[in-house]
């Protein structure tokens, strides 16, 4: 017959390596879930925003241009393969061609109210580039003309 004390001693050593064989930290389970769903070649992210408010254009001011921040969330290089404008109201002045994993580009615009008459305005262009999710992102401008 078995000790109390040498039962226990044994019920003790198994449970201890059952937890440490099927329980692993926090930040390491963590870290092996993001590595399986984490793609095995270097992919290009692009981040920008959906909508940019261009103000009022009212007076001499029917022209407006601005600056928008691109974002490489990826790992490889974002390659900007070109802007294509809905109208001719619409034109891209710059716009960076190649952003590095990780870093920020730019795109400037201008948008040209002069033929439109006092109302909201929406109009789109949209970015090519070798995003892995989407090839083509759409910005829609907003302004509104008094």
């Amino acid at each position: 017959m078995i000790s109390k004390s040498l039962f226990i001693s044994i019920l003790g050593v198994a449970f201890i390596g059952c937890t440490s064989n099927s329980t692993k930290p926090e930040s390491v389970a963590t870290a092996e879930v993001a590595e399986q769903q984490a793609p095995s070649r270097p992919y290009a992210e692009l981040h920008v925003p959906q909508t940019i408010d261009m103000g009022v254009f009212e007076g001499d001011q029917l022209v407006k241009e601005t600056t928008i921040q691109l974002t490489n969330t990826g790992t490889d290089d974002l390659v900007i393969l070109g802007a294509q404008p809905e109208c001719n109201c619409t034109q891209i002045l710059y716009i960076d061609s190649v952003i590095p994993a990780g870093q920020r580009g730019r795109v400037t615009v201008s948008q040209d109210l002069s033929e439109y008459p006092a109302d909201t305005i929406r109009k789109q262009f949209g970015i090519l580039s070798n995003d892995r999710h989407e090839q083509v992102k759409r910005i829609t401008l907003i302004g509104v003309r008094r």
